[in-house]
C-alpha cells in the first residue's frame, strides 16, 4: 500500500531469474524534513553475495531518493556486518552507534551503527 501511495520505493535485484535482493527507501518522515529518505532495508541473499547486488540497489535507492527531491538519505545497519563495510565503501558518514540497539537471531543485543549521506 506504501508502495501504491508513493511513501515508499521498493527495489529489486535479479541474477539468474530469481530474486537476489531487494531495498526499501522509505520517502515519508517528519514534516520539517520533506528532504529526507530512509533505507530501511537493504537485504541479499547469500548465495548471491559478493556480486555487486548490495551496491547496484545502494546506488539505485539514492537515485531514487534524488528523483523524488531527495538531498540527504540516512540508514543503519548492525556494527561489523558486511552492509556496514559498503557504505563506508560508497561514502556514507557514520553518525554515531548505539550499543546493544538491536537483537540478533539469537535475540542477544548488537550494536548498530547510523549513516548519512548527502545527495
Amino acid at each position: 500500500a506504501a508502495v501504491a501511495a508513493g511513501s515508499r520505493v521498493l527495489l529489486a535485484a535479479w541474477l539468474d531469474g530469481r530474486l537476489a535482493g531487494t531495498l526499501t527507501l522509505e520517502l515519508v518522515g517528519s514534516e520539517n524534513q520533506p528532504h529526507v529518505a530512509g533505507i530501511q532495508k537493504l537485504m541479499v541473499d547469500p548465495a548471491a553475495r559478493r556480486a555487486g547486488i548490495g551496491r547496484a540497489l545502494l546506488r539505485r535507492a539514492e537515485q531514487a531518493a534524488r528523483a523524488h527531491g531527495r538531498r540527504l538519505v540516512m540508514l543503519d545497519t548492525r556494527r561489523g556486518s558486511a552492509a556496514e563495510a559498503l557504505y563506508r565503501a560508497e561514502g556514507w558518514t557514520e553518525l554515531g552507534a548505539i550499543p546493544g540497539f538491536e537483537l540478533d537471531g539469537d535475540r542477544r543485543p548488537q550494536d548498530t551503527v547510523f549513516f548519512w549521506k548527502a545527495l
